[in-house]
């Protein structure tokens, strides 16, 4: 079975990564937040303050690793926007490879 050079695939494989980068971000950073709150909550438990309705460990927790998880998000969403950019690189590199190996045979 011979296997055909398909360009299709590169791109629907790029915009995947691209699609997948775009989310990456919400997603850490919702878990971030997540379990930021859950933490907060647990942490207030213990010290004895869901009693008395002041929970300011559930907001610095819920900053704290919201934030951490917007960065997070983002770095791994850039690692996927440059396997996608690299993937487009080496795919036009291959399309004017083959344009100047048609005009060379000509």
């Amino acid at each position: 079975m011979a296997v055909l050079y398909d360009s299709t695939i590169i791109y629907t494989g790029v915009e995947r990564l691209y699609a997948r980068a775009n989310t990456r971000i919400a997603t850490y950073t919702l878990l971030g937040v997540g379990t930021g709150l859950s933490i907060g909550y647990v942490m207030a438990g213990l010290l004895g303050e869901v009693a008395t309705g002041r929970m300011p460990y559930e907001g610095l927790c819920t900053l704290l690793l919201g934030g951490m998880g917007f960065s997070i998000g983002r770095e791994r969403a850039f690692a996927l926007r440059l396997r996608a950019q690299t993937a487009l690189c080496q795919l036009k590199i291959e399309e004017n490879t083959r344009a100047a190996a048609v005009v060379s045979t000509s």
